[in-house]
């Protein structure tokens, strides 16, 4: 038994290294002679500190650009709540609600809007689109299994909603007006979050400064349009409707929504040509397993096109 294991360690010690190369390569050759790419999920990205430096540079100066246009971002979300009042024939006031750190001001307009508890019709008419929603959830075949789940968490958000405006509908915590408040705030403040998340997630990539740039500017460009017509929404139906709609609101088309945004264009801004990791643009030689290959797949193929002669 140990001769065995000593005969078998002192062939593997006499490999030549032009036989290990070649063993090398045939691990990584497909079927039909292409090279085999190691899953993404086993690839590292090897960093060097120009490239945090590079990242963390530009994350800070987007960064800066935006808390210096606060002031105008503010005026611009002011006109456009008024213009989204005007349309619908509302009188309703706006104010101011925010904080300072030192020198730095973060204010969102809002709307002083109120909405009151739901009436009993209001709450019999939610609970029977209620069930509904959750009636039509078992009928829908399997090619709509997102939706079916879609619906399900919606009914379920919605029921405990209805459950507790039954029994504690006066004691609803919040006001329509503290809720559009907050919630224009927290817009503003995600908006401002972009550029460090990209400088996590895209500014290490070898993107290139201008796709990078760019990807920032029209994410944070459509953020700054969604925000306050989201939340004049949020606030028209809340106020058309009732307060029993403020945590579906909240909870499903809320922030939410302004991280798929960033999701969406994050992942558009990956599909982009030279967005990869910076050490990944290396030309891999095409071995002469890979031109084998090559070669009998044409030869395969002339011979299905070729008659047969002794036919």
């Amino acid at each position: 038994m140990s001769s065995n294991i000593s005969n078998s360690t002192d062939s593997h010690a006499h490999i030549s290294p032009d036989l290990r190369r070649r063993v090398e390569e045939l691990r990584n050759i497909g079927h039909f002679g292409g090279t085999i790419s190691p899953h993404r999920a086993l690839l590292t990205i090897p960093m060097r500190p120009r490239d945090y430096i590079s990242a963390i540079l530009l994350a800070i100066g987007l960064l800066l650009i935006y808390l210096f246009v606060l002031e105008y971002v503010f005026v611009a979300w002011s006109w456009i709540l008024k213009w989204c009042t005007d349309l619908f024939n509302m009188k309703i006031e706006q104010g101011s609600f925010g904080f300072e750190i030192g020198i730095i001001k973060i204010y969102a307009p809002y709307l002083k809007i109120e909405a009151a508890a739901p009436t009993n019709t209001e709450w019999s008419a939610s609970v029977i689109i209620t069930v509904v929603m959750l009636i039509i959830s078992f009928f829908l075949s399997e090619r709509f299994i997102p939706l079916v789940y879609l619906l399900r968490a919606l009914v379920f958000i919605q029921t405990i909603s209805i459950l507790y405006f039954l029994f504690f509908g006066n004691y609803f915590p919040y006001s329509l007006a503290s809720y559009n408040a907050v919630m224009m705030l927290a817009g503003l403040i995600f908006i401002g979050l972009v550029p460090l998340v990209y400088g996590i997630i895209y500014y290490i990539f070898d993107a290139g400064f201008i796709k990078k740039l760019w990807l920032t500017t029209l994410t944070m460009s459509h953020l700054l349009l969604l925000v306050p017509l989201q939340y004049f929404v949020h606030a028209f139906l809340i106020h058309k409707f009732s307060l029993m709609y403020m945590p579906i609101l909240f909870l499903m088309f809320g922030l939410m929504i302004e991280v798929f945004v960033l999701i969406g264009f994050y992942s558009w801004g990956m599909s982009w040509q030279g967005a990869h990791h910076p050490h990944a643009k290396q030309k891999i030689k095409k071995s002469k397993v890979e031109k084998f290959g090559r070669a009998k797949r044409k030869q395969s193929n002339k011979q299905k096109v070729m008659p047969d002669i002794a036919t």
